[in-house]
């Protein structure tokens, strides 16, 4: 039954991103025309602060040359030579970057299954260029948003995808929970012939049906991410697991007296109590890396639990559709009642200092947005930035962590990820110094995604009051 369904499936992913023409782009995506900044052509960046990505310093007075889609040349003002009609962009007092990579991005959120038109704008709007769907409400939606994406059809940034989500006995009824080894991997191979890229593993996974996925996926090309609890962060390493989502939140390696493939409530609470550079800790940074296990920080929706925390701000909540403003007003009462009578812990403090901590060690870093409350598209990616340098990471470090780093992770940082090149002009030039400014992340001027230049404000005008609805 479950391998009937899936084919079925497949035959409809391939006729979605058939049934549009060159020009059209899938429903539930915009076209790109209408948000262009100016007309697709040579471009040169002068003069601009240069953050490239790969981790080394910022470079002051830099050029860097777009043509056919792909970064021609990047280097000290007066060193690139620029064809005939290039237009020159003035970059003094900006700061170029590459184009976010949202390492755990959705188009969905609580409530909200199918975000696909906001969320696209809201992400490219923000600067985010690339994004990986990390467990899917309407996975052939994203796969065609994925073609039309990299084929330049539609206002979406490019779209590493994945499967439904595969959980265990107890968790959700629309998550998959197979009841067998060999029924976890025919769904691995029949979301495999669809074309994904990863499969998400949930929360109450069995360790055997977990295994079989890890294996049948690796099989067949795939990678899986997963959102734990019944297994430990060292468990799935020891599987094989590719990365592990949201840090220490879900970390119930340090949990006293956890049944061995048990999900129990308690890792958020115990957050306070782990210290991040202790041994036990350690133990499990060795394990992930010693396995080649990825993190991925999602700190801005971790960051929204504690009231004591930023809880968002009237130029990210006014996109909220009235239903979902109303529920973040109502939260804003609850928080504020629960920071008048409490003091602030030290867990989120602790889930800062684990991510630094795995970063120091070797671990490889990436990041994402994980949309929900006020945590929307775009936005809080780039709230991620300030959290990263709160906690102790520096400007170019954390850029790395949310350009290069998601790159790696998706198995593209040969195309995407830094300003070097050869790779594909996916590109954010921030109005500010991002060094002396770091507000500047909230502000880009020009988001380029294959050299071609959209307009951020254009891309946000009419999305207010429609997340939640489109």
């Amino acid at each position: 039954m479950m391998q009937t369904l899936l084919t079925g499936l497949a035959a409809l992913v391939w006729a979605a991103m058939g049934s549009a023409s060159a020009q059209e782009p899938p429903d539930g995506l915009d076209p790109v025309a209408p948000f262009f900044a100016f007309e697709t052509g040579p471009v040169l960046i002068e003069r601009a602060s240069l953050i490239d990505g790969t981790g080394g310093p910022v470079r002051r007075g830099m050029s860097v040359l777009i043509e056919s889609g792909r970064i021609a040349g990047a280097g000290p003002d007066g060193t690139i030579d620029a064809p005939a009609g290039v237009r020159r962009i003035d970059g003094a007092g900006a700061t170029l970057i590459p184009g976010l990579i949202g390492a755990h991005d959705h188009t969905h959120m609580p409530g909200a299954p199918l975000l696909q038109r906001a969320a696209s704008r809201l992400y490219l709007a923000g600067g985010v260029t690339t994004i990986r769907t990390v467990g899917a409400a309407s996975p052939i939606a994203d796969l065609a948003m994925a073609e039309a994406a990299e084929t330049g059809r539609a206002a979406a940034p490019r779209v590493s995808t994945s499967s439904p989500y595969v959980s265990g006995p107890g968790d959700a009824p629309v998550m998959v929970q197979p009841a067998s080894e060999e029924e976890a991997r025919a769904f691995v191979r029949r979301w495999a012939e669809t074309g994904v890229d990863w499969i998400k593993l949930y929360r109450r996974v069995e360790p055997d049906i977990a295994r079989a996925v890890i294996d049948e996926a690796h099989a067949q090309g795939l990678r899986v991410a997963g959102h734990l609890c019944s297994l430990t962060f060292a468990e799935a390493a020891n599987m094989g697991i590719d990365t592990i989502e949201h840090g220490l939140v879900s970390a119930s390696d340090f949990l006293t007296g956890k049944p061995e493939g048990e999900c129990i409530a308690g890792s958020v609470g115990n957050m306070e109590h782990v210290d991040p550079d202790g041994d036990a800790a350690r133990a499990v940074y060795a394990a992930m890396i010693g396995n080649g296990t990825a993190l991925v920080s999602t700190l801005t929706i971790v960051e929204s639990r504690f009231a004591h925390r930023y809880q968002g701000e009237e130029r990210v909540v006014r996109y909220l559709a009235p239903a979902f403003r109303e529920t973040y007003e109502a939260r804003q009462v609850a928080l504020r009642s629960i920071a008048s009578t409490s003091e602030p812990s030290a867990a989120f403090d602790n889930a800062m200092r684990f991510e630094r901590a795995f970063h120091e060690a070797g671990g490889l870093l990436a990041a994402g947005v994980d949309p929900g409350r006020h945590n929307l598209p775009g936005f809080g990616n780039q709230r991620n930035y300030a959290l990263f340098l709160e906690a102790g990471f520096a400007p170019e470090e954390a850029i790395q962590v949310m350009t290069l780093n998601g790159a790696r992770i998706i198995g593209r940082q040969d195309e995407l990820g830094s300003v070097e090149a050869g790779k594909f002009a996916d590109l954010v030039l921030l109005d500010g110094d991002l060094i002396a400014d770091p507000g500047a992340i909230t502000r880009p001027r020009l988001v380029f995604l294959g050299g071609r230049a959209f307009d951020p404000d254009a891309l946000l005008s009419g999305l207010e009051g429609r997340v939640g609805l489109q």
